[in-house]
């Protein structure tokens, strides 16, 4: 068992720094992150003029059950950061194999952090 957990570390470890070797990769990377911490930077410093409560589940009919707590606007990031993070190690899986794939899954973890940063700094610039 260690011998096979040893080995496929080593494997991903091969596969992370080929994929990091991607300029288009390693940028996307970077713009997901950079968005991602400017989503976190508008949240931090507008929490204190937003209510209690903020909408947030606009699916839901209106009134109260579209508020929840401004807390659990950072759920909205550490969410957005775990797709990042599984899309990326989805990535390094097949990047040998399918490079247009690693690359759309790096892609879609950028459009769903952009989507939440939006999410993000509407609420937080409508409700200041």
């Amino acid at each position: 068992m260690k011998k096979f957990l040893k080995t496929s570390l080593l494997k991903f470890r091969e596969d992370f720094l080929l994929i990091k070797k991607d300029g288009i990769v390693s940028e996307v990377i970077k713009g997901s992150f950079l968005v991602l911490f400017a989503s976190f930077f508008v949240l931090v410093f507008g929490l204190r003029s937003l209510p209690h409560e903020v909408p947030l589940f606009y699916s839901l009919p209106w009134g109260e059950q579209q508020l929840a707590s401004s807390i659990s606007l950072f759920f909205l990031i550490l969410f957005s950061l775990a797709v990042v993070l599984l899309n990326w190690a989805g990535a390094v899986f097949v990047y040998k194999e399918q490079v247009f794939l690693a690359r759309a899954l790096i892609f879609l973890g950028l459009i769903i952090s952009l989507l939440v940063s939006i999410t993000i700094v509407k609420i937080v610039f409508l409700m200041a």
